[in-house]
């Protein structure tokens, strides 16, 4: 759904880029965020044991897929809160996230599905660092949605 005040803007110019540079800068922040989070996921399981290395590239992998799906709901809009849009206001993109975090699930917990795409069971203390880490991207830029919106208005 378009965002509620769509209609009080001014168009776009007919020359503008579908990406901006603020939309560039976005991704490029994003991506920054996610590779940080999963490289502090594989030290945090890693630590420097070679027997730990399949399981850290496991939660590295995870993080960054989980990472993907919270940011599709974050970045529905640069200028509101995911809070402000509603976590239901799109159920058909709320199915595929869900749907597809259930796909990223079922790689790294079905034995069947390990040796395939070459993953490592979790251990059960690590999905509370890998959580954490996969909401901390879309968490920070959320947080700067807010500041922005304060230092606007």
């Amino acid at each position: 759904p378009p965002e509620r005040d769509i209609m009080n803007r001014p168009p776009r110019r007919p020359d503008e880029p579908v990406l901006t540079r603020e939309r560039g800068l976005l991704i490029l922040a994003h991506g920054l965020l996610v590779a940080t989070a999963a490289g502090l996921g594989f030290w945090i399981v890693y630590q420097g044991e070679p027997t730990h290395l399949a399981r850290a590239r496991t939660v590295a992998f995870s993080i960054m897929a989980f990472s993907q799906l919270f940011f599709a709901i974050g970045c529905r809009s640069q200028r509101y809160t995911m809070p402000e849009l509603g976590l239901f206001s799109n159920p058909w993109l709320l199915g595929a996230i869900v749907f597809s975090g259930l796909l990223q699930l079922s790689v790294v917990t079905l034995p069947f599905a390990q040796p395939i795409f070459e993953v490592a069971t979790h251990l059960s203390w690590e999905w509370i660092p890998m959580s954490a880490l996969s909401l901390a991207p879309v968490t920070i830029i959320e947080v700067c949605k807010l500041i922005r919106a304060r230092l606007s208005s």
